[in-house]
């Protein structure tokens, strides 16, 4: 093979190899949100994958079936650690390699392509090493976005978040945190304990703290989600629309005096599309918000449903990487409108939730619970809520003196189950 023809196998497989990386990453965005990705997205990445084998095993002289399979078990691999961290986010899900991959994805992907790359370079076989090349720049990109780092900022923890941390190490603090790798935490000679707050680029891995170990809301994360619930929120006022809290920000709010459940690590807003606020108008609102505040806006239009994060917006490919993340802080806005030829009147939205009823239009709720929204303090402000927030918990959890903890490992919730305010 010419020098011409191996540099023109080289970019060719490279380019593929970047494609199938992209409609991964896609894909990534739903199961991120614990949803199955729809069929195109997953048509789209498994197309781009078997292209990116063939070309390579088509290209490759003489034993080209042997590296296109070596083409298929490196990217299946790669795909899986990529993975990791999307697939961790699901809730009480008991897998402790998933767990491992999730919690070291910034390396492995290094790790993982160097002896393919040793066979590349010893082998001389220009398409394979397109592949390994654009897969270690791809990987490099992330290392490197996910490494950055603020400035080392330090909070204390408050006493509720000791005491539920010595609940869940059992008294062994230390130990607890070197054993699961809680590098934000740091012990003073004068013995409090502080918190390395995050930053906007790199957020503290929440669904491990959370969701895994069973530990409060870190401070930095509280203070931050805070400021994006209510700049959304603001949003949504001033521009007119029928909006309420939702969800697990509304239990906080109704039960714990306006504050943020301890274990919280998502804020939930209900908005309604009306004649006033039509979805498009709602998705344009939302954008105008994100880009002045400086917060990342994902529409899932197949799903009814937005989410506003503290990941600042980027442009094209490089957005993606973000479904890379885990524990990142975001804020879950769900539309709502009303049913049609349903009585009494009720309010569906896309998305299941358990004690909605489901209707031909949605997941439905009987309209008289919500409308005409009520006020509910929140974090020092007044904001608005459903008409009848303790029935309208009551429909969305049922018991809520004492709630199932949604983002803990039931070995951890046992241990935290027993703490005054923390349950």
């Amino acid at each position: 093979m010419s020098t011409t023809a191996q540099l023109s196998s080289f970019v060719a497989a490279a380019a593929l190899c970047a494609l199938a990386h992209w409609a991964f990453l896609a894909m990534l965005t739903h199961l991120r949100n614990w949803w199955s990705p729809p069929p195109r997205l997953v048509a789209r990445a498994v197309l781009n994958f078997l292209a990116t084998v063939v070309l390579v095993a088509t290209l490759s002289p003489g034993t080209g079936s042997q590296f296109g399979a070596l083409t298929a078990v490196l990217l299946s691999l790669l795909g899986l650690v990529v993975a990791a961290p999307a697939l961790d986010c699901k809730p009480h899900a008991k897998r402790a390699f998933l767990e491992w991959l999730a919690r070291h994805n910034r390396v492995l992907g290094l790790a993982l392509l160097v002896p393919f790359a040793v066979v590349a370079v010893v082998l001389a076989n220009a398409p394979f090493a397109g592949v390994v090349s654009a897969a270690f720049a791809l990987e490099i990109i992330w290392f490197l976005r996910s490494r950055r780092r603020a400035p080392a900022r330090y909070l204390q923890l408050t006493h509720a978040d000791i005491r539920v941390l010595e609940a869940i190490a059992d008294g062994e603090i230390q130990a607890f945190s070197r054993r699961h790798g809680i590098h934000e935490l740091l012990r003073t000679k004068d013995g409090r304990w502080l918190w390395r707050a995050c930053d906007d680029t790199t957020p503290c891995p929440l669904n491990y703290y959370l969701t895994r170990l069973g530990l409060n809301t870190p401070p930095c994360c509280r203070s931050r989600l805070r400021d994006l619930t209510l700049s959304v929120s603001s949003a949504l006022e001033a521009a007119g629309a029928t909006y309420w809290l939702d969800g697990g920000t509304l239990l906080g709010a109704h039960r714990d005096g306006g504050e943020l459940l301890a274990w919280e690590d998502d804020g939930d807003l209900g908005v309604l599309l009306d004649q006033k606020l039509n979805w498009d108008t709602l998705v344009a609102q939302v954008q105008k918000c994100g880009a002045e505040q400086g917060y990342h806006v994902e529409i899932l239009t197949d799903k009814r449903y937005l989410t506003v994060s503290t990941d600042p917006p980027r442009k094209g490919w490089l957005r993606l990487l973000r479904n890379r993340m885990r524990g990142e802080l975001r804020l879950d806005l769900v539309p709502y409108w009303r049913t049609s030829g349903v009585r009494p009147s009720m309010l569906a939205r896309a998305t299941p939730k358990v004690g909605l009823l489901p209707t031909a239009d949605g997941f439905a709720l009987p309209e008289r619970l919500v409308l005409p929204t009520a006020a509910i303090s929140f974090c020092g402000q007044t904001v608005a809520s459903p008409r009848h927030p303790e029935a309208y918990l009551k429909l969305m959890y049922g018991q809520i003196a004492k709630p199932e903890l949604m983002y803990v490992d039931p070995r951890a919730a046992g241990k935290r189950a027993h703490l005054i305010g923390d349950a």
